[in-house]
């Protein structure tokens, strides 16, 4: 494929390819971009990762290690 056949099959559909001759010059222009102000958010940095609505933790007893309650409201006699 050659590129005058490329431009050809889709000058009807999408905009033409622009050439080195259809750029402007602009190597006499300078423009100076400047950096975005950054500043730090008031208040102590968060040091947990925030845990996403999916993944949420089932709770556990520590007593007589069952999913659904805990170890206040089990239900298990204390040895």
């Amino acid at each position: 494929f050659t590129v005058e056949l490329y431009r050809e099959a889709y000058k009807d559909i999408l905009n033409p390819i622009p050439t080195f001759d259809m750029y402007e010059s602009n190597l006499g222009l300078q423009i100076v971009i400047n950096l975005p102000d950054v500043r730090s958010q008031p208040g102590r940095r968060r040091t947990q990762r925030i845990p996403s609505q999916v993944q949420t933790r089932v709770s556990k007893c520590g007593r007589c290690h069952r999913t659904g309650h805990n170890r206040c409201s089990c239900k298990k006699a204390m040895n």
